[in-house]
């Protein structure tokens, strides 16, 4: 994550906030977004952070999630 810019604490934040579902690559993933700081956090089924994206803005989710 401090590779992308993301420090422990924020993304500690970041995933602290309401999860949603979305589906990529014919795979179920679980999405955390900040709309305060646009960090999004992705996880694999398995729990494991395999995404961390800064500078995201809500377009982005809301295609992620269908418009939901």
């Amino acid at each position: 994550m401090s590779q992308r810019g993301v420090s422990p604490e924020e993304a500690e934040k970041v995933l602290g906030n309401q999860p949603f579902s979305y589906l990529h690559d014919d795979q179920w993933k679980t999405g955390y977004y900040d709309s305060g700081s646009r960090v999004f956090i992705a996880k694999a089924i398995d729990g494991n952070v395999n995404a961390v994206m800064t500078n995201v803005d809500r377009a982005y989710i809301n295609r992620l999630t269908g418009g939901r």
